[in-house]
């Protein structure tokens, strides 16, 4: 037996007659006709003498859904057409769908043009928009559609039996969607042919029977209900904002209609008491995928609509960017996100005030554009990031220090969009390696340098000329002063079919680098230039070219604990020793490896040379080289074994958590540290919140709530002397940094100035020192630069009126 036809009816008999007449005139007869009666209202015998049909009653109304389900168990033929009672055929549709349906052996549904009676008709197919709500159907191509129209479909028995059938517990509405769903999730097609229409009456049955508030309440149900169990778990969260805002939407637009309001509600409270219930349905439907979501979510709006609306560049972007399944490094990224913004959140506790770039960061972007302009016009910092920096705290005042830990996480989500397998892992590795966590923990612009850097060598993989690609190296050029040699280093870090192109672009954004020149000008002011001779300039750039390195690798300035080198050294042969598969792996990258080296080198000798920058300033300024670091690790890791690559994966990532560790509590004492001198002073029982006139080398302190003053440079020391000898404050707090010989009588004198005017308790302290375990390798590292070892780092001096 070919072909069976299976009407599922309740209430219905009124309108069957005119389904049956059109049956009985279709140029393909069917084996069977079968009558599922969800009423139980018997009385059909004449009908069923009359048109040659088995009618089977009902005891209790099982639903569309499982009407259908019914009714395939009763029927015989190896392809089914479900049909509504409410229909009028063509005489051609069965033989149609027929012929189609067994032509194509991958269509496991199939439907046809309906005309509605009710509804405006449907002229091509069915799609839904990602929140299952129906929409016209606008295809490009009338065959397409992501589910058949439960108004009538043809199925065979082998995809039926596929996806056991029809959902039952749908009862009504939605059982359509969800049957076409859970075909495509098993690997089906499904089509739509234009080749014959019938016409439909929609709704006959439940505008006669059901109350209008149960009719919205299985509607949205049934909708929550698909998306929930038709979705696997990564899917939902990600659609978790949008989902949110579409049912707030769905409530506001439901306040009109008291059925509808109260129908979606009744909705959500059966949801949120179904947890067990929509548990084991996912289940089920884990057990039949062999499809992942991102292959059914193409298929919805508006990917192939003709007609565009203002939302559909974001939905797209959303099903392209956000909506693919997360698995592998895409869910590490969301962790590593999650634990930076933890670790981000905690230590922001304790600062108080800043660092002298932090402090310059929070005036250039607090208050008015015009303001921003203006300190940058009087400052050495190129200005791309800080524009940046002040139309993001615009937006989100209290977080806007998370914009560096954004930026420092986002070069890692630009390389993983990669084709290029050596990318992906580079994001892991670059996500692993602490220095990339600290420079995001800082509120400077190095975090924007690195991802400039990471997406310049991402969009490398374009082979043509590329508009983005210059715009990003134009920003990167803008951003940072050594902008225009860092764009035209990441072309060596391209595909050779890309490079020709890669070097054009990088020469349009060489233009853009002419504020940065300025600004590089402007800071080698004063200390142009390096008064050592060429060897000890070589030996000092060496020094600056390891040391970078070393912190790249481990985390700024937590490297120099002897104990924790002692871990590294004591791996790395271990390392080298565990087979000549890694050695040879990393042979292969030798080229590489000297040339980023080298690159490293000149990079530290053109600081040297210039503006003579010292050991501990380099990493920082040098921190877009971590991602050609990332890139080369994880070259020589494609090389390696399967063995070797898990001894490196455990290895890596042990020294990786170190690091972590010690960049997280390395609160002090250097120009990085997270615990400013201010927030330091605290622990020493100085309030610096109230009346106090502060004097530093530096500025440490912001100008809202400190009166704060500095005497780096004569017109700054005239300044103070004014204001102490105008405001006759009671209270002094001076920061020192001892290792300024040079700046010994300054603060002598003006420390005799305070002790001749009143009579003071004085408290002095330490705020900072060197580590112990630090010294011997910083101390060798000062001697062999040519720098006095320091003995301590910062110390105060608080003064107060005696009563």
């Amino acid at each position: 037996m070919n072909l069976s036809v299976v009407i599922v009816a309740y209430r219905s008999k009124s309108c069957i007659k005119n389904l049956l007449l059109s049956l009985k005139a279709q140029t393909l007869q069917p084996d069977e006709i079968i009558v599922i009666d969800n009423s139980g209202e018997g009385d059909w015998q004449t009908l069923e003498n009359e048109f040659k049909f088995k009618c089977f009653s009902q005891s209790h109304n099982s639903g569309y859904a499982g009407g259908c389900n019914t009714g395939f168990s009763k029927s015989k033929g190896d392809f089914v057409v479900f049909l509504n009672p409410d229909l009028k055929l063509e005489e051609n549709v069965l033989e149609t769908l027929f012929e189609n349906i067994n032509k194509n052996q991958k269509i496991g549904a199939l439907s046809c043009l309906i005309h509605n009676e009710s509804e405006e008709k449907e002229k091509m197919g069915g799609t839904l928009n990602p929140f299952l709500t129906i929409i016209p159907n606008w295809f490009h191509n009338p065959t397409m559609t992501f589910y058949p129209s439960g108004a009538i479909f043809i199925t065979s028995r082998k995809a039926w039996v596929s996806v056991s059938g029809m959902d039952s517990d749908l009862f009504l509405y939605g059982e359509d969607v969800n049957f076409g769903w859970r075909l495509r999730l098993v690997g089906w097609q499904i089509k739509k042919t234009h080749d014959c229409s019938v016409s439909h009456q929609g709704q006959a049955s439940v505008n006669k029977s059901m109350h209008p508030m149960k009719k919205y309440f299985y509607q949205e149900r049934n909708r929550i209900l698909n998306w929930k169990c038709l979705n696997t778990w990564h899917t939902r969260f990600l659609y978790m904002p949008f989902s949110f805002f579409n049912e707030f939407a769905r409530l506001i637009y439901s306040i009109t209609n008291m059925n509808r309001f109260f129908g979606l509600l009744l909705a959500w409270i059966h949801i949120l008491f179904s947890q067990s219930f929509l548990s084991r349905k996912s289940k089920e439907i884990h057990s039949i995928r062999t499809q992942d979501d991102s292959k059914i979510h193409k298929w919805f709006a508006p990917r192939w609509m003709k007609r565009k609306s203002m939302f559909d560049g974001l939905l797209n972007w959303a099903r392209d960017r956000a909506i693919k399944p997360l698995n592998g490094l895409e869910r590490f990224s969301w962790v590593i996100l999650t634990l930076w913004l933890s670790i981000g959140f905690g230590l922001s506790k304790i600062k108080q005030g800043g660092w002298p770039d932090e402090i310059f960061t929070h005036y250039a972007t607090s208050g008015d554009l015009e303001n921003v302009f203006n300190l940058l016009a009087n400052d050495v910092h190129p200005p791309g990031y800080f524009l940046t920096q002040w139309a993001f705290s615009s937006l989100v005042e209290p977080f806007g220090y998370t914009l560096p830990i954004l930026f420092a996480w986002l070069s890692g989500r630009v390389l993983i969009r990669s084709s290029r397998p050596e990318l992906k892992i580079a994001a892991w590795i670059l996500w692993m390696l602490p220095f990339t966590l600290f420079i995001g923990l800082q509120f400077r612009y190095y975090s924007m340098v690195v991802f400039l850097t990471a997406w310049l060598i991402r969009l490398g993989d374009h082979v043509k000329s590329c508009n983005i690609r210059k715009i990003v190296g134009a920003i990167l050029a803008y951003t940072t002063h050594l902008g225009i040699i860092v764009v035209w280093f990441t072309t060596l870090f391209c595909p050779e079919k890309s490079t020709k192109n890669t070097r054009r672009d990088a020469f349009f954004s060489s233009v853009f680098w002419v504020p940065g020149f300025f600004t590089l000008l402007n800071q080698a002011q004063g200390r142009l230039g390096n008064t050592s001779d060429s060897l000890g300039i070589f030996i000092e750039s060496i020094v600056k070219t390891v040391y970078s390195n070393v912190s790249f690798i481990f985390g700024h300035y937590y490297p120099v604990n002897p104990l924790f080198l002692f871990f590294w050294f004591l791996l790395v042969p271990l390392l080298f020793c565990k087979g000549g598969d890694v050695r040879t792996a990393f042979s292969k990258q030798s080229n590489s490896i000297i040339k980023y080296i080298l690159g490293t080198f000149v990079f530290c000798l053109i600081l040297t040379l210039i503006i003579n920058i010292g050991v501990s300033f380099i990493p920082t300024r040098l921190a877009f080289l971590v991602i050609p670091l990332a890139i080369i690790l994880s070259r020589c890791f494609i090389e390696f074994d399967l063995n070797n690559r898990k001894f490196f994966m455990i290895w890596f990532s042990v020294i990786c958590l170190f690091g972590y560790v010690g960049t997280v509590f390395n609160k002090g004492p250097l120009h990085c540290g997270y615990e400013t001198p201010l927030a330091r002073l605290a622990e020493e029982g100085i309030d610096v919140e109230s009346d106090i006139f502060i004097i530093s080398e530096r500025n440490y302190y912001r100008e809202d709530f400190i009166n704060g003053y500095t005497i780096s440079n004569l017109a700054e020391l005239i300044y103070t002397l004014q204001a102490m000898s105008d405001l006759k404050p009671t209270r002094y707090l001076l920061i020192r940094e001892t290792n300024k010989d040079d700046m010994k009588p300054t603060w002598d004198e003006i420390e005799s100035s305070i002790e001749g005017s009143f009579e003071f308790s004085k408290k002095e302290g330490l705020l900072y020192e060197r580590l112990e375990s630090h010294k011997m390798f910083l101390d060798t590292l000062d001697r062999g630069t040519g720098q006095k070892p320091e003995q301590s780092c910062w110390t105060y001096s608080f003064y107060e009126a005696k009563d």
